[in-house]
């Protein structure tokens, strides 16, 4: 069985998830219809505090010809000063940086 299919077995949402320097490609057409969710990290994981990088939303456009009506979503600084980029390169939701303190 399939990750993906065990996580939806347990009535969850599944999605996967790439770094900025993992290709689109790697998301296989098979795993990209099986997931709810696509998410293209604009920064790299684990590192807080870093500039969103404008390069990984060509990850997002290819994923948007590929899968037209996907839930695709952007993760790693975004702010409102790129928001309208990643709407308009195909993303449905945004996780925007907050600075509490």
């Amino acid at each position: 069985m399939h990750v993906l299919d065990l996580i939806q077995t347990h009535k969850m949402k599944s999605g996967l998830a790439i770094s900025p320097n993992t290709p689109a490609s790697s998301i296989t057409d098979e795993m990209g219809n099986k997931a709810d969710l696509l998410l293209v990290m604009t920064v790299h994981p684990g590192r807080g505090g870093q500039k969103f990088m404008p390069e990984c939303l060509k990850k997002v456009e290819e994923l948007r010809s590929r899968f037209p009506g996907k839930n695709i979503q952007v993760d790693g600084g975004v702010s409102s000063g790129n928001a309208c980029q990643c709407a308009q390169a195909g993303t449905f939701s945004t996780t925007l940086d907050v600075n509490v303190g």
